[in-house]
């Protein structure tokens, strides 16, 4: 029977190509509405199976087209060797496309649901094809973790010359710096010291989370982890300045509360200072200085 239907679709290969076709469509529409339904966010999880189902039915609609018109190119093989060689060339990008993505399955460079850097493109990976992979894009700059509201699509051929850093580790957790930088006069220690009290305040609550989580990182990775208490480190600017940086490993949406905690915090503490300083030298300039050029009473 597995015979006749070989052969029945071999000569039938317009209708044949035709039912692959519809059968490919309604099952991508099937699993669509399957893994979807009425929902209106679908989930990380069910964004990596409807990519990696789209792609199964993609490959099996190739291969049953294939399979229905392989005798009949057989046939015309040396007739259109000059056709497939011009077509090659037209098809290039196209077969760097797909070079490129088999790459970048068989590296498992990332999956549907990491966060990447490639070039100057950084985001979310929503959606990855043979051809392309789509990013909903993060702003700009390594410390920025807030989502632009659009979205990027990459060709696969750019992953055969450019590299993929792996953010994935990073999309809970961050190391995060907070700078500032001091006038003269400024406590530079005391300075440091508020800074890494305040993250370590504001980050409290999820200390022990983030200790397990860097375990964790520490233990698939299989490097050592920098600390994760809040850490300051003094530097100077261009201008001669002192800078302070404080580093501390925090939950990535929890960044910006954090940094503007330690920001508020340190900015107050430093403007009394400075009020402080002001006054003192006011007082100073206040206080009478005496005539010198008077000679002293003689008894």
């Amino acid at each position: 029977m597995f015979d006749v239907a070989t052969e029945w679709f071999s000569a039938h290969k317009l209708f044949s190509s035709v039912i692959l076709i519809a059968a490919y469509l309604l099952l991508r529409w099937m699993s669509n509405r399957f893994l979807r339904g009425e929902d209106e966010f679908v989930n990380e999880e069910r964004r990596r199976l409807l990519s990696y189902v789209r792609n199964g039915l993609v490959l099996l609609l190739v291969l049953g087209l294939a399979m229905v018109w392989a005798p009949a190119l057989r046939v015309f093989a040396l007739s259109i060797t000059a056709f497939l060689v011009a077509l090659v060339l037209a098809t290039k990008e196209l077969i760097l496309c797909v070079t490129g993505g088999l790459l970048r399955t068989a590296a498992g460079a990332f999956s549907v649901g990491d966060w990447i850097r490639v070039g100057q493109h950084r985001g979310e990976v929503v959606d990855q094809s043979f051809l392309s992979v789509t990013l909903q894009e993060l702003e700009a700059g390594p410390h920025s973790h807030e989502f632009t509201g659009r979205t990027i699509t990459l060709p696969n051929s750019l992953f055969l010359s450019t590299p993929a850093i792996n953010e994935h580790f990073y999309k809970r957790y961050v190391y995060h710096p907070v700078e500032i930088t001091l006038q003269e006069g400024d406590d530079p220690m005391a300075t440091a010291r508020l800074m890494e009290r305040t993250m370590a305040e504001a980050a409290a609550d999820s200390e022990e989370v983030a200790r397990r989580y860097a375990a964790l990182i520490r233990r698939e990775a299989g490097v050592a982890m920098p600390p994760i208490n809040p850490t300051a480190r003094l530097t100077t600017s261009a201008e001669g300045r002192t800078r302070i940086t404080v580093t501390g490993f925090l939950p990535t949406g929890e960044v910006d509360r954090i940094e503007k905690a330690v920001m508020e915090a340190t900015v107050t503490e430093l403007y009394r200072g400075r009020e402080a300083r002001a006054a003192q030298k006011l007082a100073a300039a206040a206080q009478p200085v005496p005539d010198r050029a008077t000679p002293p009473a003689t008894p």
